[in-house]
């Protein structure tokens, strides 16, 4: 198999990808290639979902506070990390540092947050019935693994738009980030 210059994140470890497939990503300020990303093989897109699976099969029992605590820890990492990926939003992406990709950055921070406040917050209802002893309400419980695909302008921010709302609501997001 080639070598490339990153890896897939697969089960939670580092793996190469096993197609001969690349994703070759060029500055769009400079055309400087930047890294060939692996492409991964069907039965590593398969592994990566069936590990998703297992992780939900735990993550769905987490308790509203569980999820809220991943999700500030989630922004507190990016936070920690702010100037990096910034920097590294404006190699790949093209923002300008100062004046586009630091906000995004900080935006990216403030949605996990929300998130994670909107998972303390998550009721049902009790709806009304034409019987008189009854009574019926409804209740919200997380679906499943589901994946995205994002377009490149917003690399961090869109992707936080979708996948602090499923921590926050006990789904396992699998994603990837469109070119």
């Amino acid at each position: 198999m080639p070598t490339h210059d990153a890896q897939l994140f697969i089960a939670g470890s580092y793996v190469d990808g096993d197609t001969d497939d690349v994703i070759t990503v060029h500055s769009p300020v400079t055309g400087e290639h930047l890294v060939d990303l692996p492409v991964p093989s069907e039965a590593q897109v398969d592994q990566a979902v069936d590990a998703a699976r297992a992780a939900f099969d735990q993550y769905r029992h987490w308790s509203a506070q569980e999820r809220a605590d991943l999700c500030h820890r989630v922004a507190n990492l990016i936070g920690e990390n702010a100037n990096k990926l910034a920097r590294l939003t404006t190699i790949e992406q093209g923002k300008p540092l100062h004046a586009e990709a630091h906000d995004d950055i900080e935006d990216t921070v403030s949605l996990f947050r929300v998130s994670a406040e909107d998972s303390l917050r998550l009721y049902g209802e009790t709806i009304p019935s034409s019987a008189r002893n009854k009574r019926m309400f409804t209740w919200r419980a997380p679906i499943g693994v589901w994946a995205g695909i994002t377009p490149w302008n917003f690399p961090l921010m869109i992707a936080a738009e979708f996948i602090g709302p499923a921590l926050a609501t006990g789904n396992a997001p699998g994603f990837d980030s469109a070119r």
